[in-house]
C-alpha cells in the first residue's frame, strides 16, 4: 500500500500551522485504524480494466484486462500494471462502477469494473481542472499572506533582467510578515459545455491584516506573475493530492478563521459525507475527484481577474481569478491560438458592433434588443412559428408571474427557489383589503409597516417564471380532455428569469432575462415514441437550415433518486432509443461528436452498442430520461443546446388525466382515467 504523506510547505501564518496539525493528527490516526484493518487479512478481488479511451495509433495498452489485485491496492497501482509508460503519464482519474474517483483511492470489495481515463475525456479534464484550482488556492494564499514581499520580488526580476539589478535579489526593506488576510472561497472547475473553454477559477476575499486601517484591497493583473511563480513551484515539487474524510467538528475547527469556508459548511447536509483534500500545506473543503499529483500539471496560466458577490444581500466583493492548465505545453499554445480565434468571433464584441443589442449596469444579463437586432430576433420567431404551424403545435401565452403554490405544486419550490426571482404582494394585498372597508371619516391612512410585515410575506411570496411547463399543466388542467385531444403540443415564447450568480453572466449565453422556443406535448404513453421522433426531426430541420451540425445523447435512470415504476423507466427509455435510431436513419447521419477525439469519450457516454448517440448511463432526470442536444460552433467548442426530456413526475403532481378510449365500454368504471405523460422539449 503507497503512503502519500509528503508535505511542501508554501510558508504561511498561524492558521496554516493550526490547520495542516490537525490535518496530520487525523490523519495519522486513521492511518493506524486502517493499518490494523489490513492485519486481519486481504482479500483477492478479480477487477476488470477497460483503457479504451487511451486508443491511438501511438498507444500500447490492451484496450481490457482482467487483473487480480488485493484489496487495498489503490487504482494508480492497477493502472501501473496495465497502462504502457506514456499513456500512464496521462492518466488523470479513474471511474469505478460507474462512479469518477481519484487514483489514489484503494479497491474494495464490489470493485468490479475500472475504467482508466486520460486528460481527452471531459471528466478526466474537468477532475484535472479542479485540481489546477487547488494549486490555484495554495499559490493565492501563500501570495496575498506576502503581498508586498511578493511584489519586490517580481520587481527585481524584472530589474534584474533590464541589468539594474541582480535577478531575484531583494532588499531589507522588503516585509516578511502577513501584508493581508486572504479568505479563500470556492474554487470549482469550469465545464466546457458552459463556456466552450474550460478551465477553473478561485474566489477569495481581500481585507486589511489586524491592526491595519480599514481600506478597500484588490487584486490585479499585476499579481499573476507573482501567483504563477508559486503555483509552478508547487508543480515542480510533484505534491501528492490527498484525501480525508473527517467529521463537520473537524472541519468547523479547522477553518474556524475563515467565515466563507464555515458557510460553505454551513450548507453541506448533515447526512452527507464530508471530505478534505491536502495538496503541500493547503487543504481545503472538497468532493474530488482529483489528480495523484501536482507534477501532471505540465502548463499552468493565471488568465484574468472578474468580482462577484459572496451573497445577494451583502456589499463585500470577491475576487476572482480564472486560470487555464494542460498537461503539455503544445497544449497550452493550441489553446492560446483557439482563444485568440475565439475572441475575433465573440458575439458579444461583435453584437454591440453591429447594434444589434446592449447591456446596462441597471439590468444585469438582461439585454435591450436594439433596432437592428429585434428585426433579427423577429425573423427567428417568425422561422419557427412556421415550424409550429407546421408540425401541428398550438402557440399560447403564459402570465410571467405566479404564486409560490404553483411552484410548490411543481416541485420547482423545493429544488429551484434559490434561482428564482421573488416578490411579495403582502402590502398590495393588505392595502386591497383596506379599500373594502369603510372610511369612517378619515381622510389619510397611514401603514408604518410598508407591506415589510415578514409574518404575512411569505403567505403572498411570488415567483418570475423561470420555465413554462407549470403554466402549461394548468391550461392543460383548465378543462376536460380525452384521448381525441392528444397528443396536445404547447409552444410558449414567454419571458423567463432566473437569478444567475452574477460572476456567471456571459453576453447572450448566460442571462437572467430570456425567451426560448418551448413546447410540451401532452401525449398517451403509447405516443411517446412517435413524438420523440417528431422533436427529433424539429431539431434536425431548424439547425441544418442554421448550419449547424449537432450531436445528440441519451440520458438514462439515474442510480437513485429516479421516481417512478422500473417498467416505465424500461419502456420509456426504449421508446427514445428506437425514436433516435430511426432517426439516425432517415437523416443519413452520424454522431457528430464522434470526430472529435478530444470530446468523444464523456463519462458514462459510451457506443458500446455501435450506436451513432452517445449513452449516458444515470445522467438523466429524476422524473424521466432525455436526449440531450449538443451543438459546435465555428470553432468546433461544443455547446449544450435543445434537450428533450420525458416527465412522468409533473402529470402527476398536478393530477392531469384525460379520458381514455376504454371508457366508452359500459362495462367500464365511471373512473376510467389515464394519467397521460408529458414531454417536454426545449430549444434554446
Amino acid at each position: 500500500m503507497r503512503s502519500f504523506a509528503t508535505t511542501t510547505s508554501l510558508g504561511g501564518p498561524a492558521f496554516k500551522q493550526h490547520r495542516l496539525s490537525l490535518w496530520e493528527r487525523e490523519w495519522d490516526k486513521q492511518q493506524q485504524e486502517k493499518q490494523r484493518q489490513s492485519s486481519e487479512g486481504v482479500e483477492e478481488l478479480s477487477v476488470v480494466v477497460n483503457t479504451e479511451a487511451f486508443a491511438s495509433d501511438s498507444s500500447t495498452s490492451p484496450s481490457e484486462v482482467v487483473v487480480k489485485k488485493r484489496k487495498g491496492t489503490t487504482l494508480f497501482e492497477l493502472a501501473q500494471e496495465v497502462l504502457s509508460k506514456r499513456d500512464l503519464k496521462n492518466l488523470v482519474v479513474a471511474q469505478v462502477n460507474g462512479t469518477i474517483v481519484d487514483c489514489t483511492r484503494e479497491l474494495d470489495n464490489g470493485d468490479t469494473n475500472v475504467i482508466l481515463l486520460p486528460f481527452s475525456h471531459p471528466e478526466a479534464r474537468h477532475a484535472f481542472w479542479h485540481s489546477s484550482a487547488h494549486i490555484l488556492g495554495a499559490a493565492l494564499e501563500s501570495y496575498y499572506h506576502n503581498w508586498q514581499r511578493e511584489l519586490a520580488e517580481t520587481a527585481s526580476k524584472h530589474k534584474g533582467a533590464d541589468g539594474n539589478h541582480a535577478q531575484g535579489s531583494k532588499t531589507a526593506s522588503h516585509s516578511e510578515t502577513e501584508q493581508a488576510q486572504v479568505l479563500l472561497s470556492d474554487g470549482p472547475a469550469l465545464r466546457e459545455e458552459d463556456d466552450g473553454n474550460g478551465g477553473f477559477f478561485y474566489e477569495f476575499l481581500l481585507r486589511p491584516k489586524e491592526g491595519e486601517p480599514s481600506k478597500d484591497l484588490r487584486a490585479s493583473a499585476k499579481d499573476f506573475e507573482g501567483v504563477t511563480r508559486i503555483a509552478r513551484r508547487l508543480v515542480a515539487a510533484n505534491v501528492p493530492f490527498q484525501r480525508m474524510v473527517v467529521s463537520k467538528e473537524i472541519a468547523r475547527e479547522m477553518f474556524k478563521y475563515n467565515k466563507l469556508k464555515l458557510e460553505l459548511l454551513d450548507k453541506i447536509p448533515e447526512h452527507e459525507q464530508l471530505t478534505l483534500y491536502k495538496c503541500g500545506d493547503f487543504i481545503d473543503l472538497c468532493r474530488g475527484p482529483h489528480i495523484v499529483n501536482t507534477g501532471l500539471v505540465q502548463a499552468f496560466k493565471v488568465d484574468h481577474i472578474s468580482g462577484a458577490s459572496w451573497t445577494q444581500d451583502t456589499n463585500e466583493l470577491l475576487q476572482r481569478v480564472y486560470g487555464i492548465s494542460f498537461p503539455s505545453t503544445a497544449l497550452l499554445k493550441e489553446y492560446a491560438d483557439k482563444k485568440e480565434e475565439a475572441h475575433k468571433r465573440d458575439h458579444r464584441i461583435i453584437g454591440q458592433k453591429q447594434r444589434l443589442w446592449m447591456f446596462h449596469n441597471t439590468s444585469p444579463g438582461s439585454a435591450f434588443w436594439l433596432p437592428h437586432g429585434t428585426r433579427i430576433y423577429n425573423t427567428l420567431l417568425a422561422f419557427i412559428r412556421r415550424h409550429y404551424l407546421k408540425r401541428g403545435y398550438e402557440e399560447v401565452i403564459t402570465p410571467t408571474l405566479f404564486h409560490k403554490s404553483l411552484w410548490q405544486t411543481s416541485g420547482h419550490w423545493e429544488h429551484y427557489k434559490e434561482d428564482m426571482f421573488l416578490l411579495s404582494a403582502a402590502h398590495h394585498e393588505q392595502q386591497g383589503k383596506k379599500q373594502t372597508q369603510p372610511n369612517h371619516g378619515h381622510d389619510h391612512d397611514h401603514d408604518h409597516n410598508h407591506g415589510h410585515n415578514h409574518e404575512n410575506n411569505e403567505e403572498h411570496l411570488m415567483g418570475l417564471k423561470p420555465m413554462n411547463c407549470p403554466g402549461h399543466c394548468l391550461i392543460f388542467a383548465s378543462e376536460g380532455r380525452s384521448y381525441r385531444d392528444l397528443p396536445l403540443r404547447l409552444a410558449d415564447f414567454g419571458i423567463l428569469h432566473r437569478n444567475e450568480l452574477s460572476g456567471a453572466l456571459s453576453g447572450l449565453t448566460r442571462v437572467r432575462r430570456f425567451q426560448q422556443d418551448d413546447a410540451h406535448i401532452f401525449c398517451a404513453e403509447e405516443d411517446v415514441q412517435q413524438e420523440i421522433a417528431g422533436c427529433l426531426d424539429f431539431l434536425h430541420d431548424v439547425y441544418s437550415t442554421l448550419g449547424f451540425t449537432y450531436s445528440l445523447a441519451l440520458s438514462t435512470r439515474p442510480a437513485a433518486g429516479s421516481l417512478g415504476e422500473d417498467a416505465q423507466w424500461q419502456r420509456a427509455e426504449a421508446a427514445l432509443r428506437r425514436a433516435l435510431e430511426r432517426h439516425y436513419r432517415n437523416n443519413n447521419t452520424t454522431n457528430n461528436n464522434n470526430n472529435n477525439t478530444t470530446n468523444n469519450n464523456n463519462n458514462n457516454n459510451t457506443n458500446n452498442n455501435n450506436t451513432p448517440y452517445r449513452v449516458k448511463e444515470g445522467d438523466g432526470a429524476f422524473y424521466g430520461p432525455k436526449i440531450d442536444v449538443e451543438l459546435r460552433d465555428a470553432l468546433g467548442r461544443a455547446h449544450q443546446c435543445g434537450t428533450i426530456q420525458l416527465d412522468f413526475v409533473l402529470p402527476s403532481r398536478f393530477d392531469l388525466s384525460y379520458q381514455s378510449h376504454y371508457h366508452k365500454d359500459p362495462s367500464a368504471s365511471n373512473n376510467n382515467t389515464q394519467q397521460q405523460q408529458q414531454q417536454q422539449q426545449q430549444q434554446q
